[in-house]
């Protein structure tokens, strides 16, 4: 085979770029298995049990609750917060009193609200870019590793966020938002595009999420009232939550042993949110 036109393995008449993240043998689309991180040939697949049947609509079709419930749950509630506080001000108020990330209040031991701000929005065009960007990156990733893993990375990522706010902030703020959670998500697309580089499809996807880091990296730090603490701490929590899960043994990494990973980093996040 010449590797200046490579084909799949299984199928020589098909010109491929896209690589298998085990075995690194060339595979075609027809041949390519989605694993939790990466993709792999029907022979690696087979090897670690994770072939599976899908139909057309999860491969292709849009984000549903029954393909990405986790995503369209969190998008649902955001949204339902959002236009509950738009049509009554005066629940507008109760939810941000109650449930918005006030540092101050969570050093006294009001600790959940960590997780509640993650629903709550400043805005339309907050609310409307935080979660368009949930949609873009959430569903496909969580179709990967499942949804349970993926709820893990989701809150792990937006707990740690939050408690580098509390921690990093010079003063008294109130922050509501899911951006350090969906920074977690973009930092698993960051991690996996960079391990899977050598393949097409790999290296286009660390280019672009190289871009977009740049430029939110300018927008956090060069526009007021936009947490970076929160986007820094939630992109290095999803990294090292995809970075755990890469390490798993190969016989181990089950859905279960993915949910955990998640799991405790939340939790350490809350307790140490806990010990401020």
């Amino acid at each position: 085979m010449n590797d200046s036109h490579p084909t799949c393995y299984r199928h020589p008449d098909t010109p491929t770029r896209l690589r298998c993240s085990e075995c690194g043998r060339y595979i075609c689309g027809e041949c390519s298995i989605d694993a939790p991180v990466g993709q792999r040939c029907p022979e690696c697949a087979r090897e670690r049990g994770t072939t599976r049947v899908v139909n057309r609509n999860q491969i292709m079709g849009r984000p549903s609750f029954q393909t990405a419930p986790v995503t369209m749950t969190v998008i649902a509630i955001s949204v339902a917060a959002y236009v509950l506080g738009a049509v009554s001000p005066e629940m507008g108020n109760t939810l941000l009193n109650n449930f918005a990330a006030a540092t101050w209040l969570i050093r006294d031991g009001e600790i959940y609200r960590i997780v509640t701000a993650m629903f709550l929005h400043a805005g339309l065009f907050h609310v409307g870019v935080n979660m368009y960007s949930l949609y873009i990156l959430g569903p496909t990733l969580e179709r990967s590793v499942k949804s349970l893993p993926f709820a893990g990375l989701y809150f792990g990522s937006g707990i740690v966020g939050g408690v580098a706010a509390v921690v990093l902030s010079s003063g008294p703020s109130v922050a509501v938002g899911a951006s350090g959670a969906i920074f977690g998500v973009f930092g698993a697309w960051f991690l996996h595009g960079y391990r899977t580089r050598h393949t097409a499809f790999g290296d286009a996807m660390f280019r672009q999420m190289l871009v977009l880091l740049v430029i939110n990296a300018v927008i956090s730090i060069g526009v007021p009232r936009i947490s970076w603490q929160a986007h820094l701490g939630g992109f290095l929590g999803g990294m090292f939550i995809t970075w755990v899960w890469q390490l798993i043994p190969r016989e181990s990494n089950t859905v279960a042993a993915r949910t955990a990973v998640g799991a405790i980093l939340s939790v350490a996040g809350l307790v140490a949110a806990w010990l401020l």
